[in-house]
């Protein structure tokens, strides 16, 4: 099982232009390609690009193809969106974005430039095929394991490569108080929690 947090911009810079472009185009862009997105995608507002990272991990096309599935012992909810296992603990899928965008303007002590959105991706190996129930508890553990399980996420499990894994996008600001996450030694804290994963589920390394 693995990680990965798609990589912002060279710099170090906030960079949510970068993380939308990244996730919102296609999965095999270069470097180069990702520069130039990343100028374009700042004219657009915090609230676009919280939709188009939405859109992307939910494969967004119809409200009229979301189905109910379950609510888990935690109030999250399990929802099919158009053949797509999603997991969030929004209102609703629909409105999802909306919710991050008006928690991340209540941001407290956070410059006008931080990326208020965390985007990561957790793999399986090509033959595991994790059950939902257990996708869904890699996610709410990994959240936890960052110090995120009580903010705003949305997270899509996805099959079209060789590897399943799920994309989980997460509001960086607390809703309640409003203070932002720095997400210090985030990679090694996840790592960690795959490996606890691994030990609890069986997954393969």
């Amino acid at each position: 099982m693995n990680a990965i947090i798609p990589k912002k911009r060279r710099d170090g810079k906030s960079s949510f232009e970068d993380l939308v472009s990244y996730v919102s185009v296609r999965d095999d862009l270069e470097d180069e390609e990702l520069q130039a997105l990343s100028s374009v995608q700042s004219e657009l507002s915090h609230r676009s690009r919280f939709s188009r990272l939405v859109d992307y991990a939910t494969r967004l096309r119809d409200e009229s193809f979301v189905s109910l599935v379950d609510v888990m012992k935690d109030g999250c909810e399990w929802v099919n969106f158009y053949g797509v296992t999603c997991f969030h603990n929004c209102t609703s899928l629909e409105t999802a974005a909306e919710e991050m965008e008006y928690t991340a303007r209540q941001a407290r002590y956070a410059k006008d430039d931080t990326d208020p959105v965390f985007h990561y991706i957790l793999s399986w190996q090509a033959h595991e095929s994790p059950r939902p129930e257990q996708i869904y508890d890699s996610v709410r553990h990994t959240l936890k394991a960052l110090g995120l399980s009580e903010h705003q996420y949305v997270s899509a499990v996805h099959t079209d490569t060789d590897n399943l894994h799920v994309h989980v996008a997460v509001n960086r600001v607390h809703p309640d108080t409003g203070y932002l996450n720095c997400l210090s030694w985030s990679q090694e804290k996840l790592s960690r929690a795959c490996r606890e994963l691994e030990l609890k589920h069986g997954f393969a390394p």
